[in-house]
């Protein structure tokens, strides 16, 4: 999907060629871990790859792994991964077990196609709107409600406006804003409509938040909005109720809507960061987790589907919500989730050219 993946989904700044240059690097050394003293008993002394995976690829000897996340696609599978290495003033494209190569720049479009597929917990579910209504929106000219949806083999509608839309990458769930005029032509009701079935909103909705894997969703509204006020923003004097794709709302929690920064996780928690303390997440409208970096890039969290842990990826470091870190180390961080637990996975490499594949249960 979008979001994950959740994670799936990003998010993670791309640079230039000229400014990939500077990032190769001779190695990479080790590095302590630190810690805030939250638990101290789960923090290691020092880091050290093979303590969080096993090896599983090795550079040839004077080849150097071109660092940065524009140069390695990993999704948690060493079946599926990609990156660039470096070697006498040449490049080669790694696909798994086939390189290719020499290159005299580093050849990044044998990348395009994996750069989009990266897992992202936070992704902006809506921000391809447009190209979501496109492919899914149907239109009847001669109709006075025309407009309608058809997902997979599923038709909705009709519909006299589809305002905002969200449809997962296997089309099993969307939602959908939705507009209806009453036959006298005046009234006005706004639905959100989904997989699950259609709810009244009282009012024109101007956000929404979904979960990474789209199976939860709903609209931040305020005490005024839920009582049927026809203002669409958000007063960021007030407190504000999740209404759900169900009917069921939550609420009243603080809100820091104003910051762009809330998601919610896939158990249904919702996560929001205040911007004037950016070292505290809180779930739920109640401060929940600490981390001992400050968090500038709310998109980079990673946390398991009930908010209870996590862990900040900045600048090749992963901080996590019980204090420990792994600095510079860390490369295409992602959720993963197996026999019923969740943890963060990533790829490292020592100097000595082993690349790693790493995971730590959140």
């Amino acid at each position: 999907m979008l979001l994950l993946t959740v994670v799936l989904v990003s998010s993670f700044y791309f640079k230039s060629d000229a400014q990939l240059l500077k990032k190769i690097k001779e190695n990479l050394p080790g590095k302590k871990n630190s810690s805030s003293g939250q638990q101290q008993s789960e923090v290691d002394e020092k880091f050290d790859s093979k303590d969080y995976g096993p090896v599983k690829y090795k550079l040839d000897e004077g080849e150097k792994l071109l660092v940065g996340e524009e140069c390695v696609f990993f999704n948690g599978s060493f079946e599926q991964f990609q990156f660039i290495t470096s070697k006498g003033g040449k490049f080669y494209f790694h696909n798994h077990d086939r390189v290719s190569g020499p290159f005299d720049k580093p050849p990044m479009d044998s990348l395009k196609d994996c750069m989009d597929k990266q897992p992202n917990q936070n992704s902006e579910q809506d921000k391809n709107r447009q190209a979501t209504l496109q492919k899914y929106q149907t239109v009847n000219t001669a109709s006075t409600t025309p407009y309608g949806l058809k997902i997979g083999n599923k038709s909705y509608g009709p519909y006299n406006g589809i305002m905002n839309m969200y449809v997962s990458s296997d089309e099993s769930k969307f939602y959908a804003i939705v507009l209806m005029i009453a036959a006298n032509g005046n009234d006005m009701d706004y639905y959100l409509v989904s997989h699950k079935g259609k709810t009244k909103l009282p009012g024109l909705a101007a956000s929404w938040v979904i979960s990474p894997s789209g199976n939860v969703c709903a609209i931040p509204l305020t005490e005024s909005q839920m009582k049927g006020s026809s203002e669409p923003t958000i007063n960021p004097n007030e407190s504000v109720y999740l209404l759900f794709d169900d009917g069921h709302k939550k609420g009243p929690i603080p809100d820091f809507y104003g910051d762009q920064a809330h998601l919610f996780t896939d158990g249904g928690k919702y996560v929001q960061l205040k911007h004037t303390d950016r070292k505290i997440l809180f779930v739920d409208g109640k401060p929940a987790l600490n981390f001992s970096k400050e968090i500038t890039h709310f998109e980079s969290l990673i946390l398991n589907e009930n908010a209870t842990a996590g862990v900040y990826f900045d600048i090749g470091s992963l901080y996590f919500s019980d204090g420990a870190s792994i600095e510079n180390e860390a490369i295409r961080p992602h959720l993963a989730k197996q026999g019923g637990k969740t943890f963060v996975r990533w790829m490292a490499i020592d100097k000595q050219g082993n690349i790693y594949d790493c995971q730590r249960e959140l």
